[in-house]
Order: C-alpha cells, then structure tokens, then sequence
C-alpha cells in the first residue's frame, strides 16, 4: 500500500515546486493503489522508491518502504519531487563524498539517484490493462570518458494485483532530467550494464593462448 508521511506541509510544499496540485495528487494515489500488489517491494537502493508519474506535469513520488503485518508492504511517500530531482538521502544511499556543488554531472556519474523503479501513467494507455509500470531491465551507453551518457533506456512491464506481467512490455527511452519517452526498441549501442562490463580487446593486447 502506497501512503502519505504524517508531514502534510511538506507534502504540499513539494507539490507547490513540481507545479501538481495537491487533490490531484491524491487521486493519483489512490490509483496507484488500485494495481500495486500488497507485497511489492519496489525498491532500488535499501529499502527507497521512486515513482515517476507520467503526465502533463511530471512529478516524482519517493519515499521508503516497510514490511507491514502479514506480507503487506507498506511504501511510504516521504517527498514530491519535480522531475529529475534528488535530495541528500539519494547520495547517503550510494555512499556519494560530501558534495560542495550540485550540477548535471552527479546525475550523469550516479543515475541511480534519480532513476525511477515504477512507472505510473495517466491515462493509462490505450495498449495496456494497467497503468502502473515496474522496471525490469536498463540499457545505457558509455561515453568516451567510460562514464554513462545522460539517457537510457528502460524495460518496463504491466504491474497489477495479479502480480507482474513477464509476457508484455513496453520501452521507455529516459533521461536524468527526468524526461520520458515511449519507443518502439531502444537505439544501437545501448546494452546491458554487464556488456560494458566486458573488456575491450584494444585495451588488454594480445593474449597468447595456453
């Protein structure tokens, strides 16, 4: 089950900077609800979330999630963020130094701080059962620098209270300031975290066989 933190000042305050209101915010929930499964866990790093509404305005919903009574998973929405933003505890999650400027090169080096894990549209698309979406597979690019470039692509699938569908996707083509595109395939040159983490043969010289 998806949830408010008790701070409601807060809560109004991160609707007031992603331009949402806060009615509308509510009702968004309240769907989301509708087909998260009482067991999710959708987390990312520890026990964090992030969920990117898909919409006019492009708000983020992030909080941390907790094991209820039973199996129930509670996720708690501790902040509203406009798309693309992050806060301290993003970097306290992947170990980041102390930061003395914020620019576009901590999301470049580190998108996972802003990476969603749940996808939520409205509407709903016309292809699809559900509107709620969970991430199941990344491609990104390395630039020259060996770091990732600022976009990636994301496989996501229909999500709803029977569980997550394997059978159906769709691909999302995101980048770190938060802007999300629907795609046929993602483009050539994209892989797997685990391709780029195969050695170039330029770099390792010749290997004399054994």
């Amino acid at each position: 089950m998806l949830v408010f933190q008790t701070d409601w000042k807060h809560i109004k305050e991160g609707c007031t900077r992603a331009n949402v209101n806060l009615g509308w915010l509510v009702e968004v929930v309240a769907e989301i609800n509708l087909y998260l499964p009482d067991d999710w866990r959708m987390t990312r790093s520890t026990n964090n979330f992030r969920i990117q509404i898909v919409a006019e305005e492009m708000p983020a919903l992030v909080g941390f999630s907790y094991r209820g009574s039973g199996d129930e998973i509670i996720h708690i929405i501790d902040s509203v963020f406009p798309k693309g933003y992050f806060d301290k505890f993003d970097l306290q999650a992947i170990g980041s130094k102390p930061i003395t400027r914020v620019d576009k090169s901590i999301k470049q080096q580190h998108p996972e701080i802003v990476i969603p894990n749940v996808y939520f549209y409205r509407p709903c698309p016309d292809d699809s059962v559900t509107p709620l979406f969970a991430r199941q597979y990344v491609k990104i690019k390395l630039g020259r620098d060996g770091n990732p470039v600022g976009d990636q692509y994301h496989r996501i699938h229909p999500l709803s209270k029977a569980g997550l569908d394997l059978e159906h996707f769709r691909w999302v083509h995101w980048n770190i300031n938060g802007h999300v595109e629907d795609v046929e395939t993602p483009d050539a040159g994209y892989h797997g975290k685990d391709y780029w983490e195969v050695p170039l043969l330029e770099k390792v010289g010749t290997r004399s066989s054994r």
